[in-house]
């Protein structure tokens, strides 16, 4: 039943960060040789995790896993759940506010894309010689 809870999390989650790599698979020449490999393994290896997990996992979960579980709340989850139910509060009070800054900072990002190269790598010069003569 739980894995009907976050199957469209999960989903969404491995589609985000394969969309992540986009750029990585769209890039050509040198780049491209570099790190479209790693690209498409990243690719590869999300796709296998994705399949395995609505599979394999809840089938072997069902086998090995106790009826009854108890589920208890550590320190950390306490700790991390007292910061942010009330910054989430604050956030979901203060709507205009938090869309306004996130309207922002992609103003912002839009600007200070400008200042960016426009190549990942420099130009390399693989297989050229280089002289330089010296006199004495």
């Amino acid at each position: 039943m739980s894995a009907l809870q976050v199957d469209r999390a999960v989903l969404f989650s491995v589609m985000i960060t394969v969309a992540a790599f986009t750029p990585l698979f769209t890039m050509q020449g040198v780049e491209g040789q570099i790190f479209g490999p790693m690209a498409r393994t990243y690719g590869y290896a999300l796709a296998g995790a994705l399949i395995a997990t609505f599979t394999i996992t809840p089938v072997l979960a069902s086998i090995f896993m106790p009826d009854h579980i108890q589920e208890v709340e550590t320190v950390i989850v306490r700790a991390l759940r007292k910061v942010y139910s009330p910054l989430l509060s604050w956030a979901l009070g203060s709507r205009k506010l938090v869309v306004m800054l996130g309207c922002l900072f992609l103003v912002l990002i839009g600007v200070l894309m400008n200042f960016l190269g426009s190549e990942f790598l420099p130009a390399l010069e693989e297989g050229n010689f280089w002289i330089a003569p010296r006199c004495r």
